[in-house]
């Protein structure tokens, strides 16, 4: 579940600052083992389905979501489930769904799945 939530942190945060406009890098001088994990693809496109079903979930290389408001992603990032704690956001917050894929580089991947424990 650590693992789902910092996931959806990480897309929340890519998202407000436009995915896929360009690569996430740390600075060389920055050692390996304290490098943040960061995303190599995602690709966040408006959901066209149809029958009432979405989902979060983390992948075995990355993260998944499909039919996603920016809603249910903030209170999966923060575990906070009430809508009284998210106020604010712009218009569509509720009413546009997104499907997500997200994938983290391979070197990266065992230590993703080592945060979960």
């Amino acid at each position: 579940m650590r693992t789902m939530n910092l996931l959806a942190v990480s897309l929340l945060f890519a998202a407000s600052y436009g995915l896929g406009q360009g690569s996430a890098s740390t600075p060389s001088s920055v050692p390996a083992e304290t490098k943040p994990l960061a995303f190599d693809v995602v690709s966040i496109r408006p959901s066209d389905r149809t029958d009432g079903a979405w989902g979060l979930r983390p992948t075995s290389h990355g993260y998944s979501a499909m039919k996603v408001s920016l809603r249910k992603l903030i209170e999966e990032a923060y575990s906070k489930y009430d809508d009284k704690l998210v106020v604010g956001g712009p218009s569509w917050i509720d009413s546009a769904n997104f499907d997500i894929q997200a994938k983290l580089p391979s070197a990266d991947v065992d230590a993703a799945q080592k945060l979960a424990y």
